[in-house]
């Protein structure tokens, strides 16, 4: 069976360098938890993560592996490369579950990162658990398509 999730953009101010909003801006954000079966810890909160098409993998903040108990320096040494060519050091942690807000659940790899502040959900441990991911702009929405 089919299943469609439909989500709305959130929208996020822009602020200028003397802390105006100067606009907005749209952007697509899902709310997760994510646990960790080795410690049997959940996080306690959703987590707001950016669904990032422009993202290889899942980078995560560093603290969000601490509070479900990953030691993340533990992870496979990774170096991500984004925008500007600016280098994130990385460590590469598998099996952790990702729990969607209707019950979706399914384990992948994410990296963490003390320098990264913003959890993103990338084509790789992310888009590649659903048939399709799709963005409408026009409409400020996003879809996950999957099979059940």
């Amino acid at each position: 069976m089919r299943v469609v999730k439909a989500f709305a953009f959130r929208v996020i101010p822009e602020i200028n360098a003397q802390n105006q909003v100067i606009g907005i801006t749209e952007r697509p954000y899902l709310p997760l938890k994510i646990k960790y079966p080795r410690s049997h810890q959940t996080s306690q909160y959703n987590i707001s993560c950016l669904v990032d098409s422009g993202s290889d993998v899942n980078l995560f903040p560093a603290d969000m592996a601490t509070s479900v108990g990953i030691n993340f320096s533990k992870g496979e040494p990774r170096r991500i490369i984004g925008i500007g060519g600016i280098e994130i050091p990385s460590f590469l942690c598998s099996d952790i579950q990702i729990i969607l807000p209707w019950g979706l659940k399914f384990s992948t790899e994410i990296q963490f990162s003390e320098r990264q502040s913003v959890p993103l959900l990338g084509r790789k441990g992310f888009f590649d658990y659903f048939e399709e991911v799709i963005f409408n702009v026009k409409n400020s929405s996003f879809k996950l398509v999957y099979e059940k």
